[in-house]
């Protein structure tokens, strides 16, 4: 369940009341874990997996209510049914501007900019100055600033103070509140999952400011770039954009780059999911240009120096693994090596994968129905062909979709899975109508909201129902 899916007046959700009634619902149905998509600041598209920071957060889920002392009236064209971003943008943003210009707690702010200055000040740089030219990539601005010459970023910062400020606020803002929901819900025994994307985005403030730590040429373009090889599905392969990283120098700095990244977000987050884990052991590197994959070639990712080195500053990791597709041996080993459980999905397992049936679950593995990327299950069982239908409806013992809600439920909540996840559409009984992406689409995709009321006391009262008689009260992963 995704913050911008909670229900609410100001055109998608939100870290405050929504939010907190949420984990209301969830201590009364007995969960334990609310897993959300990544929380970064989003780029032009408004994905939640293209961030224009790995270490930033989004300020467009502020709660503004409690900035305010006067109740919020958003514009007419907003919508509780979906998020129309583009709109919902430009209001909060005006809003937190508004915000801004009435705020009295500047020594506070100074306080955390001294404290956060490591990534802070770059990523407010970098805010300003892609607003200021138009969203354009870094590689496009005037070259002083795109090659970050002293004296050009010294210039901007004098000459955009206030911005920058204004930046610095909005992280300062969402750090507060954040607290105060982890602390609420952790009083109700809700802890919550993040998301770390593998890759980050090239038009991003950590290529931008770090750029020796990717795989780029002189002028900061990308030599090479991420994705996956063709297939019998795809004769194509994929090409997914992002900048590869240049391991030699993470190596050289001990990894304090991820170590950093990773601090931030279990700072955010009791647990966080490496989306592509896949890329800890190996990556696919394209040549820069290239609209297909077929000239990529593998790179080795030293995933175990990595992973040691953030265990270190760490600790034990509390981490999962997103560890779907051809999963080689050594991934696998990478995994288990660091005790990192991985993901099954049940639907893959109905539709005839029984590694991802519940009888085949480790212990150590995180269970469910379908992920952000797949239709709800209700969607996905009525495009199956007919004689798959009946393949599903016997592992379900003939059960009838109005019945599927309760049924999967068990079926998860029965296996030997250490968690379970329920995305909120499936607890729901939802059809495709509900659904949150579909890979490989650019529009329509991340909008959807739950509808106000839907996150009942009955829906309640059958999720506590079934975590009591199949003892799913621990918070363990």
């Amino acid at each position: 369940m995704h913050v911008t899916s909670l229900p609410g007046p100001l055109g998608s959700g939100d870290i405050g009341e929504g939010a907190r009634r949420f984990v209301d619902f969830l201590a009364d149905a007995g969960q334990t874990w609310w897993q959300m998509l990544p929380i970064g600041p989003v780029g032009s598209g408004f994905v939640p997996y293209t961030s224009t920071s790995a270490l930033a957060t989004n300020p467009l889920l502020i709660d503004l209510a409690a900035l305010f002392d006067q109740p919020l009236r958003p514009p007419g064209r907003i919508s509780e049914a979906k998020v129309n971003f583009r709109t919902t943008a430009r209001y909060r943003m005006n809003m937190l501007r508004r915000a801004y210009a009435d705020f009295e707690g500047h020594a506070k702010l100074a306080a955390y900019r001294r404290r956060e200055a490591k990534w802070l000040e770059d990523y407010a740089l970098f805010e300003v100055l892609r607003k200021a030219h138009r969203q354009a990539s870094w590689i496009d601005w005037p070259r002083d600033l795109s090659q970050r010459k002293p004296e050009a970023l010294a210039e901007a910062r004098k000459q955009y103070a206030d911005e920058i400020g204004f930046e610095c606020y909005c992280q300062f803002i969402f750090d507060q509140q954040w607290w105060k929901l982890r602390q609420y819900a952790a009083e109700r025994g809700v802890r919550l999952i993040g998301d770390v994307p593998i890759f980050v985005d090239h038009n991003s403030a950590d290529v931008w400011a770090h750029r020796k730590l990717f795989q780029l040429d002189r002028q900061g373009r990308r030599r090479v770039v991420a994705g996956v090889p063709p297939d019998p599905f795809n004769a194509r392969g994929q090409v997914w954009g992002s900048p590869l990283y240049n391991w030699p120098a993470h190596r050289s700095s001990r990894f304090a780059w991820w170590t950093r990244r990773f601090t931030t977000a279990l700072k955010h987050f009791d647990v966080v999911r490496i989306d592509h884990f896949l890329g800890l052991h190996r990556c696919f590197a394209i040549p820069a240009g290239d609209r297909n994959a077929k000239r990529g070639q593998w790179q080795t990712t030293p995933g175990r120096a990595l992973l040691g080195a953030v265990q270190r500053a760490v600790g034990n990791l509390p981490l999962i693994a997103e560890d779907l597709g051809h999963i080689t041996p050594q991934a696998a080993a990478l995994r288990d090596r660091f005790h990192i459980p991985g993901m099954r999905v049940l639907q893959w397992g109905l539709g005839g994968d029984a590694y991802h049936l519940p009888p085949a679950y480790a212990r150590r593995c995180v269970a469910y129905t379908g992920t952000h990327d797949n239709d709800t299950t209700l969607g996905w069982y009525r495009k199956l062909p007919i004689q798959a239908q009946r393949r599903v409806r016997v592992r379900l013992n003939n059960s009838s979709p109005s019945r599927w809600t309760d049924d999967l439920i068990r079926m998860l909540y029965a296996s030997g899975a250490n968690v379970v996840i329920l995305p909120i559409q499936d607890a729901l009984g939802l059809d495709t109508t509900a659904r949150m992406n579909r890979p490989g689409t650019r529009h329509g995709n991340w909008a959807w909201r739950l509808p106000p009321g839907a996150a009942s006391p009955a829906l309640a009262r059958r999720l506590a129902h079934h975590a009591l008689i199949h003892h799913r009260g621990g918070a363990h992963c």
